[in-house]
């Protein structure tokens, strides 16, 4: 992915996914945090940079009961994330987010660059579009139209049938 998305994706993405910095359910009941980002099971939650409330990192065990306390919590999950904050003291500073959002976002690049094989030529706001595309329905999206304009990198077909597709 081009430096510029890299850079632009956590900003970009905020106003639409919204920030949380604690561990919290999504409406489905899975562990999350971030920018949306899944980590469950809890292997996934133990390697982040967790913080304690005095700013010092936070040891596996501690990671072990807050994951645990809020996976446990499923009577909170359709109140959203927000609903979570109470429930651990464990947060993500702006830098965990970065990081946490970033190992996920090199994931889906590497995952979209093997569905479009010229994905990595493409603009930034090309990639852009189609990262937050991933973020929302996964990197393995089934949009026929809009992966036929991607392919053809018409990108202005592309951007009409996503909203389009929004849409419906």
């Amino acid at each position: 992915m081009r430096a510029a998305v890299r850079a632009a994706f956590v900003r970009f993405s905020a106003p639409l996914e919204g920030v949380v910095p604690f561990l919290y359910c999504d409406v489905k009941g899975l562990v999350t945090t971030a920018i949306g980002v899944l980590v469950d099971p809890i292997s996934a939650a133990v390697g982040l940079p967790w913080k304690r409330p005095d700013g010092s990192h936070a040891s596996a065990g501690e990671v072990i009961v807050a994951w645990n306390r809020v996976k446990n919590r499923q009577d909170l999950r359709l109140k959203g994330g927000m609903a979570y904050q109470m429930v651990t003291d464990l947060r993500l500073d702006q830098a965990g987010i970065e990081e946490v959002v970033g190992r996920t976002l090199d994931r889906m690049d590497r995952q979209l660059a093997a569905r479009f094989p010229d994905y990595p030529t493409w603009p930034a706001d090309a990639q852009l579009a189609t990262l937050s595309m991933a973020w929302a329905c996964g990197a393995h999206f089934r949009f026929p139209r809009l992966e036929a304009a991607l392919r053809a990198q018409d990108f202005l077909s592309a951007a009409v049938d996503a909203v389009a597709g929004a849409r419906r």
